[in-house]
């Protein structure tokens, strides 16, 4: 029983499942991801259309990134703000009511364009249980004990033949 509970810990400390995992989001303002401890690989990509700079606090460290970027993650709560970002501006015209002196005019005023800011974020597939060295070194010991015990098990059985 005990080898056999040691082949099952050594053996959940290498499973993992492996897919291929892309969440896309969008955000103007602020976003929040977890990243859970199982996740291997996550990774994270942003991009805008024009430049922006993104705030990112992880762990009570903040640092600031300008887009495009990837950034490897670990696990742990992320928070994206949008701190400052590059807007461009578009010319439309419009026609504006007559007035008393004037017959109508069309004019061309700025139209000032915002987008929102693009992520990524994939990671490569998951492990079955945390601490798989824990797991490993357990099973191992659990194998030895369990081969022990069977020889001395097998021991005592001759020795009564």
């Amino acid at each position: 029983m005990i080898l056999s509970i040691g082949l099952v810990l050594l053996s959940l400390s290498s499973v993992t499942i492996t897919h291929h995992y892309v969440n896309n989001v969008s955000f103007s303002r602020e976003y929040i991801i977890d990243v859970q401890p199982l996740v291997i690989n996550p990774q994270l990509s942003l991009s805008y259309n024009g430049s922006a700079t993104i705030e990112i606090v992880h762990d009570g460290k903040t640092i600031n990134v300008t887009t495009p970027t990837v950034i490897s993650l670990s696990y742990g709560q992320y928070k994206l703000k949008v701190v400052n970002e590059t807007s461009y501006f578009k010319f439309i015209n419009v026609t504006l009511p007559k007035t008393r002196c004037e017959n109508s005019t069309i004019k061309s005023i700025p139209l000032n364009l915002t987008y929102n800011v693009s992520g990524k974020f994939t990671f490569s597939g998951v492990k079955a249980v945390l601490y798989t060295y824990q797991w490993k070194i357990g099973g191992i010991f659990m194998i030895v004990i369990g081969a022990v015990l069977e020889f001395i098990s097998f021991l005592k059985r001759s020795r009564w033949n």
